[in-house]
Order: C-alpha cells, then structure tokens, then sequence
C-alpha cells in the first residue's frame, strides 16, 4: 500500500512538472515498472501543461461551496428569495455544464424560477417588483441560455427599461443586465452611468464597481470604443478605496470590486 502511495506522489509530481509527458519521463521517476505500464501512464496523461497546486485548491474550494448551495436547496427545488443569484452561480462557477437536459435537478430549479418570476410578474399591482430583483432573474435567464426578452409572453428586458431604478447601484445593475442579454442600452442610460463614473469619490465600493461592471460590458460586447477611456477615472477612484490588507472592506464588496477589475 505504501508502495502505491509512493508511486502516486511520484507520478503527480512528474504530472505536474513535466507539460508533456513522455515514456522517458515516466521512466526516470518509476524506473520499477514495465515499458507497457510506462505507456499506459503517458498516454493518458493530458499533453496540457497541469493547473498549479494553488489553482487546484481554489477548484475544489469552489466545488465544495457549490456542494454547499445544492444542499441548501429546498423541497421545492428553489431557494427562496435566492434562487436567480444561486442559479447563476451554480451555471457561472460550472463552466456551463450545470444547466443541461441531463442534469434533471437543475431543470427543476430552473422551473421553480420561472415560477417564482410569474408569480411576481401576476402581482405586480400589489407588490411591484423592484428593478434590482428584475434584473437578478434577468442574469440567472440568461446565464442559462433563456432569452429574458421572450419569457412567456413577458419582455422582461424592455420592463427593466421602462423602469428606470432610483438608486445609482441598483440603476447600475440594471444596466449590466440588459447589457448582458445583448439588448441595447440607451444613450440616456450610458450618460447616468458617466455621471456617475465621474463623481467616482461620492460613491462606495459597491456602486463603483456596479458601474465599471456595466460600461466595461457596454464597451466589451456593444463594441463602444467611445466609452474606454471613461472607465480609466473609476479604475481609479475604486483602487483609492482599496485597504491596506488588499480587501475593499467586507466581502462582498471584495468580491464586487475583483470582478469589476
């Protein structure tokens, strides 16, 4: 046993260290096994250079959080208010490999959200929903291929448009996600957003990161060339408000201003 346990040590390493595996390689890490063996193992050894051990790490790390939001997951295959923002992570942090016919659990969950949407969407005289909500199912559509634009009969992206949010970080996601499923933004929309990328000391992290996220996309997937040199001055202004431990003060808002970044 200990002798397998060696040999697997041995050949990680050689995996790791050698971006194409040979026979040879093998070889002088196993001098013990036969030619044939030797074969097997650089075979199916991938000829692409291996992750470091830290980006390793970091998977799993990843894999074990998204083990963690899947059994948080309720009876209805939803998770309550959270569901667009877990649907999303679950289809980003995947690669897009969660959301498929194959995987039966996550066509339910998706089903649950285009539950919650309609329900929203048929009691919006009593209880509007607000633009931020609006643009979270938003995302989580279109993260999964759904055009948010075409759901059962609603334009969920031209309700965003109508209703313009009050709040600058809220007003800011918005825009992101009508970037984001390839609508266009309006000349008036991208204006507030220069307005406030230019009053980058008046706000926090949050906001200011919202916003690069949203002209970044804007100049990214709209092809607006116009606009790069704008983002420079936020650029700024959101490292200005980096801490000394490297944060931006809680997690969160970390978080935010990496993606922003």
């Amino acid at each position: 046993a200990y002798y397998l346990y060696v040999q697997g040590i041995i050949y990680l390493n050689v995996v790791i260290s050698s971006p194409v595996p040979n026979i040879s390689s093998f070889r002088k890490a196993v001098p013990s096994l036969p030619d044939y063996e030797l074969a097997n193992m650089a075979v199916v050894t991938n000829p692409e250079p291996r992750p470091t051990a830290h980006l390793v790490a970091s998977d799993v790390s990843t894999h074990r959080a998204l083990e963690w939001l899947v059994k948080q997951r309720a009876e209805d295959w939803g998770w309550g208010s959270d569901t667009p923002r877990v649907v999303l992570a679950l289809q980003l942090a995947n690669m897009s490999i969660w959301y498929s016919g194959e995987n039966l659990e996550s066509l339910l969950s998706a089903k649950q959200m285009d539950i919650e949407i309609m329900l929203q969407l048929w009691r919006h005289h009593e209880t509007p929903m607000t633009p931020g909500r609006l643009a979270q199912y938003t995302l989580a559509l279109n993260a999964i291929c759904r055009d948010p634009r075409q759901f059962h009969g609603h334009d969920l992206i031209g309700s965003l448009q109508h209703h313009e949010a009050e709040l600058d970080f809220e007003f800011a996601f918005s825009s992101l996600a009508i970037c984001s499923a390839g609508a266009h933004v309006r000349k008036r929309q991208i204006r507030r957003l220069l307005d406030i990328a230019v009053r980058a000391s008046d706000h926090n992290v949050d906001t200011l990161s919202m916003v690069l996220l949203a002209l970044n996309c804007i100049v990214r997937d709209h092809r607006n060339r116009n606009l790069d040199h704008y983002v420079k001055k936020p650029s700024r202004g959101l490292a200005d408000q980096q801490h000394t431990d490297g944060s931006f003060g809680n997690l969160h808002s970390t978080a935010l201003a990496i993606q922003a970044y």
